[in-house]
């Protein structure tokens, strides 16, 4: 009868989410193996690499992260949905600081490169539903979904988002309140370009 495993795969994220806190990018499996007081070898055995480590962590960050971005998506009425899926990004990150700076460990086209199979169909897939909510937000909003409103609608939608609450994510700087406020109005007016 085998032995279980000391570790779950959980908890081996979730060290790896606490270094990735302290060390961002340069964060080693060492590290990681250090704080479970256990042989590098043993992360190892499941995770192949360094890259399928750090790679899965992100991966379940962006999951976890999606949970709240479907739904606020999915809302009944379009600009509401619109407005709480752009708010879901502060909210999401302050709520959530180590899965917010592990979302910024890599990009998407990279990291499907570094990482095994079927970890690498996971990561290519994992944001495909999400593009469906936009779409159908696109279509519920504007009426349409050419590449110039999918465009207008991830921009309002997510980037401007990403990009106000960077420089606190990757920082550590407490995130103020009226952030929220901020990616609704920049959302609402970046929206109203497209009408």
């Amino acid at each position: 009868m085998a032995r279980p495993a000391r570790f779950t795969h959980d908890g081996i994220l979730d060290e790896a989410a606490e270094v990735v806190a302290l060390r961002w990018r340069d964060a080693t499996v060492a590290e990681v193996a250090d704080r479970l007081r256990t042989p590098p070898n043993s992360i190892y055995y499941r995770f192949p690499s360094r890259h399928a480590l750090f790679g899965s962590l992100w991966l379940r960050s962006v999951q976890r992260f999606h949970v709240g971005l479907l739904e606020a998506l999915t809302l009944p009425d379009p600009g509401r949905a619109a407005e709480e899926a752009a708010a879901h990004i502060p909210r999401f990150s302050r709520q959530n600081p180590l899965d917010a700076i592990a979302m910024t460990l890599y990009r998407q086209h990279d990291l499907v490169e570094l990482v095994p199979s079927p970890l690498s169909d996971e990561v290519r897939n994992v944001n495909d539903t999400v593009r469906t909510a936009m779409v159908d937000l696109a279509q519920r909003r504007f009426g349409r979904t050419d590449t110039d409103t999918l465009s207008l609608v991830a921009v309002a939608c997510q980037e401007t988002g990403y990009g106000l609450v960077h420089r606190y994510v990757r920082h550590g700087i407490t995130m103020p309140p009226w952030l929220d406020d901020a990616v609704r109005a920049s959302c609402t007016a970046i929206l109203a370009l497209g009408d």
